[in-house]
């Protein structure tokens, strides 16, 4: 009876040690914006993001060769060579020396070095999203337009307008459907159409966007068809995945359609947003 007592109290402490631990988040990679899924999670090391190496340049496109006596990395990409050394802080770009930020180094087999140094060797653009603690990378081949255009108004949660070459113009979100809000039959407007509508007006009003176009660039009512693109995170995607929008594809613009219904799957199973009201 002692020893059942002794062994509850200790079960008992365990889990209020457990109970008080909290796990960081993890670190997301977003390429061309698209959540990059890594083998091998993403770490902190002295402020700076280390993902592993082979991966990371393979997903931009590189090729990667390893020299297991010199502990040497080279990453080929077109006209552009990388090499860096496991615990040298000097790497160069088509011969020209560049200090990293971190000196690369093996963890548990890989090789991990800062992700900006990666990207921005090829060319890529980087940036960081301290609230979702996200890598954000647009490469060199995305396809969405550089040009930027600003947001005048969000009319509902998957339509905006936007200043389109000088001239205001209405533009529908590729591939997604929100609940209405501003339907001109009433009886149509529905609480979570709002809710959907104020999550987009907090993600883009008065913002400057960028846009990939599809195969039609207008629908039949003449308004622009698009997927949106803000600081490299496209919304279509994040609408579908915090639980805003459904999938509602039209051919022939179906580029993302695969990858729509898996995110939005998994938004469901997680009640996610508006599935929470299922």
């Amino acid at each position: 009876m002692r020893n059942t007592r002794s062994l509850t109290i200790i079960m008992i402490i365990i889990l209020i040690l457990l109970s008080s631990v909290s796990f960081a988040e993890p670190i997301m990679i977003n390429l061309d914006g698209s959540q990059l899924s890594m083998p091998i999670d993403p770490i902190l090391h002295d402020g700076r993001t280390l993902v592993p190496l082979r991966p990371m340049f393979e997903a931009l496109g590189a090729r990667v060769d390893w020299d297991n006596d010199t502990r040497t990395v080279t990453a080929t990409l077109d006209d552009k060579i990388i090499i860096l050394q496991i615990n040298n802080k000097i790497a160069t770009v088509n011969g020209n020396e560049i200090e990293l930020d971190v000196a690369g180094k093996l963890i548990n087999g890989s090789t991990f070095i800062p992700v900006r140094f990666i990207a921005e060797s090829l060319g890529a653009k980087v940036d960081w999203n301290p609230n979702s603690k996200t890598v954000i990378i647009i490469s060199n081949t995305t396809a969405m337009s550089s040009t930027t255009y600003k947001v005048t108004r969000v009319v509902d949660g998957d339509t905006i307008k936007v200043n389109f070459n000088g001239k205001e113009e209405s533009l529908r979100l590729i591939g997604i459907d929100t609940p209405e809000s501003v339907h001109p039959d009433a009886s149509r407007n529905v609480l979570e159409g709002r809710i959907a509508s104020d999550y987009t007006k907090t993600l883009l009003e008065g913002k400057d966007i960028e846009l990939e176009f599809d195969d039609e660039e207008r629908d039949k009512y003449g308004r622009l068809l698009a997927y949106v693109y803000i600081n490299g995170i496209m919304v279509n995607k994040l609408l579908l995945k915090e639980g805003y929008a459904q999938v509602s594809t039209y051919p022939p613009n179906v580029k993302y359609v695969d990858e729509f219904n898996q995110i939005q799957r998994i938004a469901r199973e997680n009640n996610k947003g508006l599935w929470s009201y299922e």
